[in-house]
């Protein structure tokens, strides 16, 4: 993991979005069996993800599987709070306060000893960022977390982080988390080219857009920006993007079998043949999604 010497999988198990949300106990303890068996030893979690259930979810797993705990890398992400819209001024932010009680509180719910990662969730514009290299070295030294890093932060910001802890001799952050997919590409591929490379920082992506749009809404940008390329430009677009990219990404469980489904090479379906049709009017990002609510909620 970058200029570290903690040894990472190359995937990570995450939990946003399905723990708690759409999968019980058991489903999860499969999955994390499934993963850990395969090689995965990174398994990622945050305060806000299901408002701390599942925290608690993959917290209950990993004690019924009483892996060795050395054999496995446990984060937790702060910023957002866990109670939502409950959420009072000092339970949300970078402040000495909240790293410190969220940390505490993470190690509850996943029922540990200490963090391997413990990430900045998003930039805090209201904390010194002197108070926030401090806090997560003062982490360190108690040995909660072991090393920490950030979340969505400009080029600028972890520089400045690692300036700070340069100046007075902290641990700086060691590891970023960017959203990087085949439209979110400029923070990774340009902003922190030099930044993050001159540090010799990991960087660990994710990928929300799949999450965000319903897979039509995705199709549908995707035809509007790569209509008109040509064939040969095609050819090109599709050796720079993703493996992951190459099969159908929603809806998958609805299929009767997922796994001959996800299987099948859907390359047209992310960069469609040459529309030479007029083009119609579609729906909205909005109208689309309220149209489906209706569908699976009202029936009609």
């Amino acid at each position: 993991m970058g200029k570290t010497g903690l040894q990472l999988s190359t995937l990570s198990f995450g939990s946003w979005v399905t723990f708690h949300k759409q999968i019980n106990d058991g489903i999860a303890d499969t999955l994390m069996g499934m993963a850990y068996d395969a090689g995965v030893n990174f398994f990622d979690n945050a305060e806000v993800y299901a408002a701390g259930e599942s925290e608690k979810m993959m917290g209950r797993v990993l004690a019924k599987k009483k892996w060795d705990r050395t054999s496995y890398v446990l984060s937790s992400k702060a910023y957002f709070g866990w109670r939502g819209k409950e959420n009072k001024p000092n339970q949300t932010g970078l402040s000495r306060k909240h790293l410190t009680e969220a940390c505490h509180e993470a190690l509850q719910r996943m029922q540990t000893d200490y963090l391997d990662l413990y990430f900045c969730h998003r930039p805090d514009k209201t904390t010194p960022i002197e108070e926030v290299v401090h806090t997560m070295n003062t982490l360190i030294q108690q040995g909660k977390i072991l090393y920490w890093g950030t979340s969505e932060w400009s080029g600028v910001e972890i520089m400045e982080a690692h300036r700070v802890a340069e100046k007075y001799r902290l641990i700086g952050p060691s590891m970023e988390q960017p959203q990087y997919n085949m439209f979110e590409r400029q923070k990774v591929e340009v902003e922190y080219k030099e930044e993050v490379e001159e540090q010799k920082e990991s960087c660990f992506d994710f990928d929300s857009f799949w999450e965000m749009y319903p897979h039509k809404v995705a199709k549908q940008k995707c035809e509007t920006k790569y209509k008109n390329i040509t064939e040969k430009e095609r050819e090109q677009i599709k050796l720079t993007l993703p493996k992951f990219l190459s099969y159908k990404p929603f809806d998958s469980y609805t299929h009767p079998n997922p796994e001959a489904y996800l299987n099948q090479k859907r390359w047209q379906d992310v960069i469609p043949e040459k529309i030479d049709k007029p083009e119609q009017p579609q729906e909205t990002d909005k109208e689309y999604a309220r149209r489906i609510w209706k569908e699976r909620n009202l029936g009609i």
